[in-house]
């Protein structure tokens, strides 16, 4: 997928790297952010198409940065990933992340191949807004 600008948000320097090899081999323009906060910057500077995001982070947590980009970019494409941490498993965050209005989930570890599909499902699907429980 060509002219596909992609952040990648994790507080792991060589996953976040990773990811970049892999959407750049496959023609993405990739940004990258530590946290939360380094996405919100990064996103008011650039235009992006799609955001991955770890849940577990320091700072702005994924759960916090998917709310936030609801709320900035109703219509962004966002994949929530996550191996869990201290409190939560993975199936809980990426959960929680579904309910936020995550375009798409992945658990850590994934394989390039789960993350290409991930990919490409989250930007063929329609964009999902954020509804809070209750709100229909």
């Amino acid at each position: 997928m060509p002219d596909v600008a992609t952040l990648v948000v994790d507080d792991e320097e060589t996953l976040r790297r990773v990811i970049s090899i892999v959407l750049e081999q496959a023609g993405h323009k990739v940004f990258t952010a530590g946290s939360g906060n380094e996405a919100l910057a990064v996103l008011a500077r650039e235009k992006v198409d799609l955001v991955i995001s770890d849940i577990v982070m320091p700072e702005t947590d994924g759960i916090e940065l998917v709310r936030e980009i609801r709320a900035k970019y109703p219509l962004m494409k966002i994949i929530s990933m996550s191996g869990g941490g201290n409190y939560l498993t993975a199936a809980l965050c990426l959960k929680l992340a579904d309910q936020m209005g995550a375009s798409g989930i992945l658990s850590k570890p994934f394989t390039p191949a789960q993350l290409m599909e991930s990919v490409e499902q989250a930007l063929a699907s329609p964009s999902k807004p954020h509804t809070t429980p209750g709100s229909h």
